[in-house]
């Protein structure tokens, strides 16, 4: 049974080759970096049924149908902003505004995470105004809050290596919960102890 006011939102990029994955694509050229993204695609989607919220899924340019985003979220959209944290940002002020009272957002670039992790994200704003799952790279690959906090978005260097640091920092004395660290999938050395990515390469 869904958690009527729990919103996991879903970003991720439409697959097209050669918008996909680029860093990784000038290691492994645009055809195996859609592989690759197309492979985290389908990994994330694949627990998000366990997952005990309403789910969209925000796509980056057009909504598209496919197979394993049909089956596993309830609504399809589309992000709305210039960059990075404007489009989180509106994403979730629309969910504020339509009355869920905690919303995550997440991307694809995960092989590891689990539906506990987002559960445990959802726990932890109970107590806290912001849950954030770092990343390896310096970056988050979870944030969640309760209301939709402009500030914590803008004038953030989006890709670099202190966007966690930065966001926490704009965070100031709210109450914050960090998840376990995990690893982006970015870059060629991230697939090496990934088995089944390794082979698509």
């Amino acid at each position: 049974m869904k958690v009527r006011d729990h919103h996991l939102i879903v970003f991720t990029k439409n697959p097209v080759e050669g918008e996909v994955k680029t860093r990784l694509a000038k290691r492994i050229g645009t055809v195996k970096a859609l592989e690759i993204h197309n492979a985290l695609a389908q990994k994330t989607a694949e627990i998000l049924p366990k997952v005990q919220a309403h789910k969209s899924l925000y796509f980056s340019k057009k909504i598209e149908n496919i197979p394993h985003w049909d089956t596993s979220c309830d609504t399809l959209e589309i992000q709305k902003g210039k960059d990075l944290g404007e489009r989180m940002f509106n994403a979730f002020y629309d969910s504020y505004s339509k009355g869920y009272k905690k919303t995550i957002i997440i991307g694809t670039d995960l092989w590891d995470i689990s539906a506990q992790d987002i559960h445990t994200a959802f726990d932890a704003l109970d107590t806290h105004a912001f849950v954030f799952g770092p990343a390896l790279d310096g970056g988050y690959y979870l944030i969640g809050m309760k209301m939709p906090h402009k500030d914590i978005f803008e004038n953030i260097g989006w890709g670099g290596d202190k966007v966690l640091e930065d966001t926490l920092k704009k965070c100031g004395d709210k109450k914050t919960f960090l998840l376990k660290e995990k690893n982006d999938i970015d870059l060629l050395e991230d697939i090496d102890s990934i088995d089944e990515l390794k082979k698509l390469i």
